[in-house]
């Protein structure tokens, strides 16, 4: 069986370039970058480890070390938690989503894979270069950034086909 992964094509179908037959790799992968590549497209779990690994948790906005914060609070008690918390960027979060932090602190609420091009601008399918780590509290800053411009866009869109001018083009 040919399966065409990472460096022959993101949309993963059969390809003369792969023999998987033949190759390392549990029989399903040409190579360990043809199956890192694969990883990273189709596993999200696989992205984390890989940016941990290259990144160690360290947010790439505001250099929090989340993993050093997740260590401190699973050392500490709730109340010192808090305490923690409202010591960084964290204290800008919901009351539910410290809450949640206190009660059960893991990596997936303190850090964020983060596509550095969106998804939604052109950034899906992409390789380990196009993911950064955020902090919850940068993700959050970023997606409403995110989702502005995606709502100016569409706006601007709907404009046009009506033949409205954007109001802002009148304003001083």
């Amino acid at each position: 069986m040919k399966l065409d992964v990472g460096h022959h094509n993101s949309n993963l179908k059969p390809s003369a370039n792969c023999d998987l037959s033949k190759l390392p790799f549990q029989g399903r992968f040409c190579s360990l970058e043809c199956s890192k590549s694969y990883g990273i497209k189709a596993n999200s779990h696989f992205v984390r480890n890989i940016l941990f690994d290259l990144e160690l948790g360290v947010c790439q906005h505001c250099g929090l070390d989340t993993n050093q914060l997740i260590r401190q609070l699973k050392l500490s008690g709730m109340e010192e938690r808090v305490k923690l918390l409202n010591a960084t960027l964290f204290k800008q979060l919901t009351e539910r989503q410290k809450r949640n932090i206190v009660e059960k602190p893991t990596e997936g609420l303190l850090w964020q894979a983060d596509h550095v091009i969106p998804v939604a601008e052109g950034g899906g399918e992409c390789d380990i270069d196009n993911y950064r780590t955020l902090c919850t509290v940068c993700h959050k800053v970023e997606t409403k950034k995110l989702l502005s411009r995606l709502a100016d866009k569409r706006s601007s869109v709907t404009n046009k086909k009506m033949g409205m001018k954007d109001i802002r083009n009148f304003l001083g």
